[in-house]
Parts: structure tokens; C-alpha cells; sequence
């Protein structure tokens, strides 16, 4: 609650960097973990019998993870520029 009423004390501007730079810090995490995971998995698997199984497994929690979290991050990314446009 406290983080919301301090963004809304902001000017526009203000606001947007801070939203901006929220996202991007959520991006890089999410690319940080999804590399710890499958490198792990990689060398944890390496000469077993269960590699394409969990190999298939990390491709679809990649889709997803695509689907449900980069597809609204960037409809939402270019619904705040096409409206900013419209503004200007």
C-alpha cells in the first residue's frame, strides 16, 4: 500500500521510470532463473535416461512461461505506448 500511494505522489514522468524500470528488473530476474535452471538441470541429467523426459518437461514450462507471463508483459507494454502517443 505504502509503494502505491508513493507512486501516485509522482509526477507522470517519475511514475513511468519507476514502472519501466520495475519491468526491466523483472525481465532480467526471470532470464536469470530460467538459465540457473535449465544449466543445472543440463549437467545434473548429462548420460542419464531421463534427459529428453525432463528436456520435454523444461520445453513446456518454457512455453508457458512465454504464454502466461512475456505475451501480457508486451501486450501491456504496447498498450502504455499506444496510449502515450494517442496523449501526445
Amino acid at each position: 500500500m505504502a509503494h502505491t500511494r508513493a507512486l501516485n505522489d509522482l509526477n507522470e514522468t517519475e511514475a513511468t521510470v519507476v514502472k519501466n524500470f520495475r519491468a526491466g528488473h523483472v525481465i532480467i530476474a526471470s532470464a536469470i532463473i530460467w538459465a540457473a535452471v535449465i544449466i543445472s538441470s543440463a549437467l545434473k541429467l548429462k548420460g542419464t535416461p531421463f534427459r529428453e523426459t525432463v528436456g520435454l518437461s523444461l520445453t513446456i514450462g518454457v512455453i508457458a512461461h512465454l504464454l502466461f507471463v512475456w505475451i501480457p508483459l508486451g501486450a501491456g507494454s504496447r498498450k502504455r505506448k499506444e496510449t502515450d502517443a494517442k496523449e501526445q
